[in-house]
């Protein structure tokens, strides 16, 4: 079964539309996960050059990589936030619980 990034064998050549050139690069990811990569830049290159307006193929990549940088960079920090979120409340959880057993008068008899 591939892994969340698509891995699944070995490496292989798999060519990419990209801002209408065509790239060839290896991987050992499946058809299916360089696919969605292939879309999502191509989606990225397209919210950049809004309006019919036309950058060059540099220009557009450029643009697409600092849009794909930003949303990497946000999900990262989001990423901490919840981390940092689930720590608090684990904390708070395990001092309810030692708390809990801080108090138990001893062992109970078994009914």
């Amino acid at each position: 079964m591939p892994s969340s990034n698509g891995k699944n064998g070995e490496p292989r050549l798999v060519s990419v539309i990209l801002a209408g050139s065509t790239f060839t690069i290896r991987t050992d990811a499946s058809q299916d996960y360089v696919t969605r990569l292939e879309q999502y830049v191509n989606e990225k290159l397209e919210e950049v050059q809004p309006d019919g307006r036309t950058l060059s193929a540099r220009n557009a990549l450029a643009l697409a990589a600092l849009s794909i940088a930003d949303d990497y960079f946000s999900a990262l920090e989001s990423r901490e936030a919840l981390e940092e979120n689930v720590r608090d409340r684990l904390k708070r959880v395990m001092a309810r619980v030692d708390a809990a057993l801080d108090s138990d008068d001893g062992p109970r008899d078994a009914p």
